[in-house]
């Protein structure tokens, strides 16, 4: 079995912390309350983490590739930063979605509850609308995007993201050794539907 597709199962199960968060005006929400749509791609990042600043512009690709979803939204959760160089990024780069900072402590509380976090940045979570975690370790690359549109898409309906990506490579398969895309397979509409530059 792909080893990969195995480190979607991490923390899977399990709820979500309550921690505190600040947004972008200073405004205090716990997590349960951010959590407003039937799914959400949980962004964990560092404004000093190389790997997590480059991969920002793929992000907002993907963000824009979902926007008219309403039932699906993107959090992004700065730790380990300061408040000053989370909100200098977060402009300068233009982070789409919804932008928050956790507190060192607040972060560390998180850590002792789930294993996610220490696994290194940047972390990415599928979390469902009662705080759920469905999932860990999707990638928002262009190559990668595929798979996550499909998981969050799942995900609406409460599936965890090992087994919708399992369904995905299942899918994909045929239109790997097709010389033509077969309409029956549903996931063609899918492709349509957010991958339109790609037919």
């Amino acid at each position: 079995m792909n080893m990969a597709l195995k480190t979607f199962k991490k923390d899977a199960g399990k709820t979500f912390p309550q921690v505190w968060l600040e947004d972008t005006v200073g405004n205090r929400a716990p997590t349960d309350s951010i959590f407003t749509t039937e799914v959400a791609f949980l962004n964990m990042w560092g404004t000093w983490c190389s790997p997590c600043l480059n991969e920002i512009d793929d992000l907002n690709v993907l963000m824009d590739r979902m926007a008219h979803n309403q039932d699906v939204s993107f959090i992004n959760i700065c730790a380990r930063s300061t408040r000053e160089d989370w909100l200098r990024v977060v402009n300068e780069k233009k982070l789409q979605g919804k932008n928050y900072f956790i507190s060192d402590a607040e972060f560390e509380r998180m850590s002792q509850q789930i294993d996610s976090p220490l696994e290194g940045f940047p972390m990415h979570l599928v979390v469902s609308g009662n705080c759920e975690i469905l999932g860990s370790n999707l990638g928002v690359s262009s190559v990668e995007q595929p798979i996550t549109v499909y998981v969050l898409l799942q995900g609406q309906k409460g599936m965890h993201a090992y087994q919708a990506a399992k369904e995905f490579l299942a899918m994909a398969s045929p239109l790997n050794t097709s010389q033509k895309f077969d309409d029956s397979n549903p996931l063609i509409n899918i492709m349509k539907t957010y991958f339109p530059d790609s037919f």
